[in-house]
C-alpha cells in the first residue's frame, strides 16, 4: 500500500496556482484533481472503496466540461 503516490500529473508549478490535473494514489485510493486555480477553483473526486492490492485495476477518467 502507498501513503501517496502521483501516478500522473499535468500542471503548472505551485507558485503558478497549479493550473492543471493530477492523478494520485493514497492509502490504495484514487484521488483526482483538477484545477485552474488551486484550491479556490478546482476539482477534486476521491473513490469511496480502495484498490485491491495486487490486482490489476483499469481506470477511466472523463469530463464534459
Amino acid at each position: 500500500m502507498y501513503e501517496q503516490v502521483s501516478l500522473f500529473s499535468h500542471a503548472e508549478d505551485e507558485r503558478l496556482g497549479l493550473k492543471g490535473y493530477t492523478l494520485f494514489l493514497e492509502e490504495n485510493k484514487l484521488r483526482f484533481v483538477m484545477a485552474f486555480s488551486w484550491p479556490q477553483n478546482a476539482i477534486e473526486v476521491i473513490t469511496k472503496k480502495a484498490l485491491p492490492i495486487k490486482e490489476w485495476s483499469d481506470i477511466a477518467l472523463t469530463y464534459d466540461g
